[in-house]
């Protein structure tokens, strides 16, 4: 689970192309957590992201990893 925080605009833009360079970490902002299960609960709905997707959220939001759930092939030329 990765988790930026809010910054100011300036900051968000010059911290973006961390984001491509798995340099992401080095912002202060950005914390990671490793989990199989997390309870989002929230003041209000929103939105989040898995893997670049957005999803509306709702107060109370349950995610779970699935392991074994996903299969990936990559042609690493």
């Amino acid at each position: 689970i990765c988790i930026i925080n809010p910054m100011s605009i300036l900051k968000a833009v010059n911290s973006s192309f961390k984001l491509f360079n798995k340099k992401i970490a080095d912002i202060p902002e950005y914390t990671m957590y490793k989990t199989t299960n997390l309870k989002i609960i929230s003041e209000e709905e929103g939105v989040f992201h898995t893997d670049g997707e957005p999803h509306n959220r709702t107060i109370e939001t349950n995610i779970q990893v699935l392991k074994g759930a996903m299969n990936a092939c990559a042609n690493l030329i």
